[in-house]
């Protein structure tokens, strides 16, 4: 919304590695989907405090991995400080990325339903597919949800801690239905690759 009161240039922070700890706690406070596990943890940092954050990993089965994707990469997180703009710091980060961790190709995916994939298209990222929507199961009596991945009937006994759930007689849809469980759907994402 271009609201943010703090603004700082990306070439006056210096680029370090950080650990996981330190990447998680700063994407739980300032990422809409929070942190998660990555193997590259990359941070501006304006004097000494972490203003920036972007993540690599290898590409994730299910999510376009192939066997001999070796120097394929997906880059999965970025965020600043919330109410700060620091100007260039995608740019730095991923330059800093592709200097040292030489990757033959990065793919991305934004989600249609929060941003329209600007930036992807600012650090000459490629729109290459936009999925469907998907949806997660949400509990009707609480804040619990679950992806659609976990939600696969062979998991449905542990993941519900029901042992009498009639996996052979019943739908995906009916079991978490009976469950108190509703289905909500997202826009979809845009996928795309550098």
């Amino acid at each position: 919304l271009n609201k943010n009161n703090i603004k700082i240039g990306a070439r006056k922070c210096e680029i370090c590695e950080i650990t996981h700890t330190e990447c998680k706690n700063f994407l739980n406070k300032h990422h809409r989907q929070g942190g998660l596990t990555a193997p590259i943890r990359l941070a501006l940092k304006y004097d000494n405090e972490i203003v920036s954050v972007m993540t690599f990993g290898k590409m994730r089965p299910g999510m376009g991995a192939e066997l001999g994707d070796n120097g394929v990469y997906e880059l999965s997180r970025f965020c600043s400080l919330k109410d700060y703009t620091v100007q260039g710091a995608a740019s730095k980060l991923l330059n800093y990325f592709v200097k040292h961790y030489n990757p033959t190709k990065i793919i991305s995916y934004s989600d249609i339903a929060h941003t329209s994939g600007k930036l992807y298209r600012k650090l000459n990222f490629t729109h290459t597919n936009t999925s469907t929507p998907s949806y997660i199961w949400s509990d009707i009596n609480d804040n619990i949800y679950y992806h659609r991945m976990r939600c696969q009937k062979r998991f449905l006994k542990k993941l519900l801690n029901d042992d009498n759930i009639d996996i052979e007689n019943n739908t995906e849809n009916e079991i978490m239905t009976q469950h108190r469980f509703v289905r909500v759907y997202d826009c979809g994402v845009k996928r795309w690759e550098r």
